[in-house]
């Protein structure tokens, strides 16, 4: 028996002095024994992790002991009824400090207690103050035992509840929830709190229609699940329930009736477990299988899914039809009640190579493409087949007849160009690879750069197909093809090929990068035209124009010496005016000149005619260059003198601090140019209308759409014409 925490005086009866351990169940049969065997102490205790502990005691203050020091250890050795008439006198508890105390215990008698396969559960004993020479009646022996077995019987009770207890409240994953005869829950697991949101506490008491949806408890379903229960034993339902906070989640659910030993109905069992998730998914999987048959029947493609038939050799020699869409049974003529049926049953002589081609795409895994031509219908299709299962395909038809048509018209034009191109002898191709970095050209190239046939097919690197392209025009094409690479610009650039042997040779090169679905560059491609007889009929016009421009400057210089002569003796600014204007017309004409008398850029023209009337830094130009026709060029010309002109007498380049602003634009279809002085004297405007301020009126090309504006800050004008009167082409945006 274990040691006392503190020993009692002795008494002539016996006392419930002890404190039950597990509620007390114990007590009673430690009472029993005290009264049973007339003793003042009994003690019953389990054998725990190598310890005694006391589970209930009478007469005396036990505490949790290690086994080696109690004497109960004994009885556990001797595995049955342990008789010991004095403690004192018997060599085993001679020492033991409960016999050597000042009030020691003299007589002790204990039962081994076992489960029924023999594992040590613990003890039951009795003591008393006085030795018992004679120990134990045989009724008193008996009784102990009898105890004995009953402590046994609870043990086990307990372990078989304490392990089901175990079982309750660890599964988790089940809602386990107890109720009585009339649906009021009586127990609640760990599980169903988790499950369901409510504590034990909160939720025993209620009716199980707690977790129910409303529209079930207006159906009254919990009591028709009870009623199943009753009648088949279980009832298994999957149905909505709810948790605390309102949730709806789908479960599993099966209610089973819990009965006594006489099969009397006591109550009933319910178990839940959450398949919200699986739900869902399983209505995702009917929403994608209806979204799939849905499309299945109204893709515009032919479609079917087929499975191998093999024969005694396992070689593929047939297929059978498993599923078939409208479009394919419009494509085919195999119509979908033919589901079931094979290939041979419709088309028996159809070639092996078809089947062949679904047994690589079944056997190797491979998605398989080819094409299909069926000469009766007059159609091509593309097929896709890929692998389902073991026997199994699935097969896309594509009709691809229109491509095919497209296809074969675009060979016939590559044949005709091809024709064209060797016969005219000047145009070469070129397609240089970005993931080689080799440029490969036609025969024509080749020969337009005086390069070997095969090793230009074969593919060049650039300092190889640049090898007779002159020193000085090497590095204005390299910067151009870098643009193509770094910035994807277009190419076109001119240069000269100086071949050994051959007269020097003009080249126009035009090509640009060409990309692939994804945007990545694949090649870069164009053509090189020999351009020589162009640029050297370009070098004779343009001395011609030096000449035509030499003899008009000297008829220039003589209608001025003639005009000065003619107004010798007039008012000398007249004279000087109508030198001015037409010294404007000459250099109007200069710059028509450097474009061959067609057209110049308006940012030329501004730049000669403007900065030749004062100083450049006076002017501020703004507005986007582009080509201009010579009429409007000439007119212009005129305009900008007559302004400066006016500008330098009267406004603001009159004085060292004003400027001229002059911008311009092409909108709307219409040309508009705008002339602000800032920084002048005033502006007044004139009392006199002259030939200048006619000039002016007259605006650009003589539209006569101007508007002139006199200001305390100076004088400003607009002038607007249309687009086609003015420019011909645009260059750049600003």
């Amino acid at each position: 028996m274990p040691l006392p925490d503190s020993p009692e005086p002795q008494a002539p009866f016996v006392t419930r002095s002890g404190s039950g351990r597990d509620g007390g169940q114990y007590d009673e049969v430690a009472y029993l024994a005290a009264q049973l065997c007339a003793a003042p102490v009994a003690i019953v205790s389990t054998i725990e992790a190598g310890h005694q502990v006391p589970k209930a005691s009478i007469g005396i203050h036990v505490s949790t002991t290690p086994m080696s020091g109690v004497v109960c250890r004994h009885t556990v050795a001797e595995r049955d009824l342990l008789v010991i008439p004095d403690l004192l006198a018997d060599a085993r508890t001679d020492a033991h400090p409960l016999a050597t105390a000042d009030e020691p215990l003299r007589f002790y008698a204990g039962v081994f207690l076992a489960s029924p396969d023999g594992v040590p559960l613990g003890t039951r004993c009795v003591m008393d103050r006085a030795p018992r020479p004679a120990g134990l009646t045989d009724d008193q022996a008996e009784a102990l035992r009898a105890l004995g077995r009953q402590v046994v019987t609870q043990l086990e009770l307990t372990r078989q509840r304490t392990r089901l207890t175990t079982v309750f409240n660890s599964a988790v994953d089940y809602a386990i929830v107890v109720m009585d005869r009339d649906g009021t829950i009586t127990d609640w697991n760990e599980g169903a709190t988790r499950i369901l949101g409510w504590t034990r506490d909160e939720i025993v008491g209620r009716n199980l229609e707690a977790f129910f949806t409303p529209e079930d408890r207006a159906a009254g379903i919990a009591d028709k699940e009870m009623e199943g229960a009753r009648k088949l034993g279980r009832g298994i339902d999957e149905r909505w329930h709810l948790r605390k906070n309102g949730e709806r989640f789908w479960a599993s659910g099966e209610m089973m009736p819990l009965r006594d030993g006489d099969e009397e109905l006591t109550g009933y069992i319910k178990m839940l477990r959450d398949r919200t998730d699986a739900r869902l998914a399983e209505e995702r999987l009917a929403a994608s299988e209806k979204r799939w048959r849905e499309l299945f029947q109204n893709m515009t493609e032919g479609f079917f899914i087929g499975e191998l038939i093999r024969d005694e050799r396992g070689r593929a020699v047939n297929y059978r039809f498993v599923e078939v869409n409208d479009a394919f049974a419009s494509q085919s003529g195999i119509p979908a009640s033919g589901v079931g049926k094979t290939i041979r049953d419709f088309a028996p002589d159809v070639q092996q190579w078809l089947i062949d081609r679904y047994a690589l795409t079944v056997e190797t895994g491979e998605p398989q493409r080819f094409e299909v031509h069926l000469p009766d219908l007059h159609r091509w299709f593309e097929v896709r087949s890929t692998r389902n299962d073991v026997e199994r395909f699935s097969c896309l038809f594509l009709d691809i007849t229109a491509r095919k048509a497209i296809e074969a018209q675009l060979a016939l034009n590559d044949e005709r160009l091809q024709m064209a191109l060797t016969a005219s002898g000047v145009v070469g191709l070129w397609d240089w690879m970005v993931d080689t970095d080799l440029l490969h050209g036609d025969a024509n190239f080749a020969r337009l750069y005086g390069l070997d046939l095969a090793a230009t097919a074969a593919g060049l690197t650039m300092e190889e197909y640049q090898e007779y392209v002159v020193a000085e025009d090497v590095a204005p094409l390299r910067e151009r093809i870098r643009a193509v690479f770094e910035r994807g610009e277009d190419f076109l650039v001119e240069y000269r090929l100086a071949i050994p042997g051959e007269a020097l040779r003009w080249v126009e090169c035009r090509g640009g990068m060409v990309y692939d679905d994804e945007g990545a560059p694949i090649r870069f491609s164009g053509t090189a035209v020999d351009v020589t007889e162009r640029k050297t009929a370009e070098e004779q016009k343009h001395l011609l124009m030096e000449e035509m421009s030499h003899r008009v400057k000297n008829t220039f210089a003589m209608v001025q010496a003639v005009v000065f002569q003619t107004l010798r003796g007039i008012d000398p600014s007249i004279s000087d005016t109508l030198q001015n204007r037409l010294a404007a017309l000459g250099r109007a004409h200069d710059v028509l000149l450097q474009r061959s008398w067609s057209t110049t850029t308006i940012r030329d023209l501004m730049e000669r005619v403007l900065r030749l009337e004062a100083e450049g830094t006076r002017f501020e130009l703004s507005g986007p260059d582009f080509e201009m026709k010579a009429e409007a060029a000439l007119s212009l010309s005129l305009l900008l003198h007559e302004l400066a002109t006016n500008a330098v007498k009267y406004g603001a380049l009159s004085n060292d601090t004003g400027r001229v602003t002059v911008r311009w634009m092409v909108e709307d279809g219409h040309f508009r140019l705008q002339w602000e002085e800032r920084g002048g004297p005033p502006a007044t405007e004139p009392t006199r209308k002259g030939f200048g301020s006619k000039l002016v009126g007259m605006g650009l090309c003589g539209s006569r759409r101007t508007m002139l504006s006199y200001t305390e800050a100076g004088f400003s004008a607009r002038f607007e014409a249309e687009r086609n009167q003015v420019n011909a082409t645009a260059l750049t945006a600003g």
